[in-house]
């Protein structure tokens, strides 16, 4: 791997740059629409995209959003994620790495970048843990760290906190500092458990998971909505929770159940309609995700 343990003459995970000649590049084929991985890059690069734009990616190089992307020879999963070192905005479908649940360099795309180890790490345990759950999204987006650090958490108190209730976590992941640990990865699966969603970080962000990429980009869209009229609404009772008007839990189950009817309608998966239609605004801006 890219990474090593922990020793007690140096306590600290690095990353060793000299295992980064690793195999050689491989340019991705995306050309092909019969071609999975070519299809998964050209979502996953959307992706990227779309958070630049929706104003997910804390204008920086960090956060990431990987997908379930293949298996090995015992059908361990590998992964997509981003090069560390890309913006966002520059991300396309050939730069994406893959990698195995070791750390190993499966494809190391077009650059010649390595991996964010956090990153590797808070993707790695979802990934293994989670085979339901094919892209993940990690963001340090600002209202949702906000109001996942409250001792309240997210209220019901929006139609889209109503929506996203069952697919939340009961449990809270506690801040560990930057994930750089390999043992945390076991606290974020616990956190996370066997059937939510979506996993609020305190003091950090937040782990949102969909069985595709239209999914998770849905699950983050509703869920940073969400969080952000929770933070205006606080503000217009001064922080007062017994100010607000709470959503009763017999209204909240009404309101999944009637967005499932919803989807039901539309015979089609959750976020597939809309990752048509970001497909077709990215391509008639700047199709280069797709390169």
């Amino acid at each position: 791997p890219f990474w090593h343990k922990a020793t007690r003459s140096n306590p600290f995970i690095h990353l060793d740059m000299a295992l980064l000649n690793g195999p050689p590049t491989k340019i991705a084929k995306t050309k092909d629409p019969a071609d999975h991985e070519a299809t998964l890059r050209v979502h996953c690069a959307a992706a990227y995209r779309l958070a630049a734009r929706f104003g997910w990616d804390t204008k920086s190089i960090y956060n990431h959003i990987t997908v379930r992307c293949g298996e090995g020879a015992k059908g361990e999963p590998h992964f997509l994620i981003n090069p560390f070192g890309l913006d966002f905005s520059e991300i396309t479908a050939s730069s994406l790495m893959k990698l195995d649940l070791d750390g190993n360099i499966i494809d190391r795309g077009n650059t010649d970048l390595t991996c964010n180890l956090a990153g590797f790490v808070i993707h790695s345990a979802v990934h293994a843990h989670r085979p339901d759950m094919h892209c993940v999204i990690h963001s340090h987006h600002r209202d949702v760290v906000t109001a996942c650090s409250t001792k309240h958490g997210l209220l019901p108190c929006t139609l889209e906190a109503c929506k996203l209730w069952p697919l939340v976590s009961e449990k809270i992941h506690a801040f560990e500092g930057i994930s750089c640990d390999e043992d945390e990865r076991e606290r974020i699966q616990k956190a996370l458990g066997d059937s939510a969603e979506i996993l609020l970080m305190s003091n950090h962000g937040s782990v949102v998971c969909g069985g595709s990429v239209g999914a998770a980009l849905i699950n983050m869209l509703e869920l940073v909505n969400a969080c952000q009229t929770q933070v205006s609404m606080m503000q217009a009772v001064g922080g007062r929770v017994e100010d607000l008007t709470l959503v009763p839990p017999e209204v909240v189950s009404k309101t999944r159940a009637k967005a499932g009817k919803v989807q039901e309608r539309t015979a089609r998966e959750v976020g597939a309609l809309e990752m048509e239609a970001w497909l077709r605004v990215l391509d008639r801006d700047d199709p280069s995700y797709r390169n």
